[in-house]
């Protein structure tokens, strides 16, 4: 697949046939990469969630800091300059917040599969930013489906990854 641009499917068009597969596959074997989408996400969920996270950031640094975790399952705050890139002797200049995927009780976790941490100073925040989660992880099952199709896989090969 040589193209001058980086491919985009329509994922609202993938109706687990492998045709749509071909393409979003060919997509990431050239680049590594497509822009996906017709996701179906609804703009409030996302406005929701950004609003959340904006009402957090702005909170003084002492009460974000009692969510830093210090990388305990990549959860919850991680404050700036913690991180840096790969080969750089600079931090990053960015502050973010980390969700997880929430098992039943019950359910075998794999080790680095922490507890999610919510503020409570941010009103719905669990609802907003969760809710988010779950539509993105969603998606990425709709598009890791079309990928095992492309690599001649089953249908769902991916979806206890």
């Amino acid at each position: 697949m040589t193209t001058s641009a980086i491919p985009t499917v329509d994922i609202s068009e993938f109706r687990n046939d492998v045709a749509f597969a071909s393409k979003l596959g060919e997509g990431y074997q050239e680049y590594g990469f497509c822009g996906v989408v017709g996701h179906g996400i609804a703009d409030s969920v996302i406005r929701d969630a950004f609003a959340a996270m904006r009402e957090f950031f702005v909170l003084p640094a002492e009460i974000k800091e009692r969510y830093n975790m210090h990388n305990a399952g990549a959860r919850g705050y991680t404050s700036f300059g913690i991180e840096t890139a790969k080969n750089s002797a600079h931090p990053d200049l960015k502050e973010f917040w980390q969700v997880g995927r929430e098992l039943p009780d019950g359910q075998s976790r794999h080790q680095s599969m922490f507890a999610n941490v919510w503020p409570t100073e941010v009103a719905d925040f669990r609802t907003r930013v969760y809710g988010l989660y779950v539509a993105l992880d969603e998606l990425g099952n709709r598009i890791l489906n079309a990928l095992a199709l492309y690599l001649g896989l089953p249908l769902g090969y991916f979806r206890d990854k």
